[in-house]
């Protein structure tokens, strides 16, 4: 397989090695925190509009749990930036 490289990100893909751009890292967990943070004040204002069903709530706590991950993804990426090393582990 060729070099897959893209010159706006810096990101690289060739055969056992892949090259990532730490800031489009950051700028990607922040992109989710926002849409997660939407999903969930989405689903505050349909809850405040009418009665909450259980279905809404596993919903809400979905897009909770999401938002969780998100801004843990960007806490720990944003902490890294003071690192001297950073390790990113590739596990299923």
């Amino acid at each position: 397989m060729g070099s897959v490289y893209s010159e706006d990100t810096k990101y690289d893909l060739c055969a056992g090695v892949v090259t990532l751009d730490y800031g489009e890292l950051i700028k990607t967990a922040r992109i989710a925190v926002h849409y997660a943070l939407e999903g969930v004040n989405e689903w505050c204002r349909r809850i405040r509009e009418s009665p909450a069903s259980k279905l809404a709530a596993q919903w809400m706590l979905s897009d909770a749990q999401h938002l969780a991950i998100a801004m843990t993804t960007l806490f720990y990426l944003e902490e890294g930036k003071l690192r001297e090393e950073v390790i990113i582990k590739n596990k299923e």
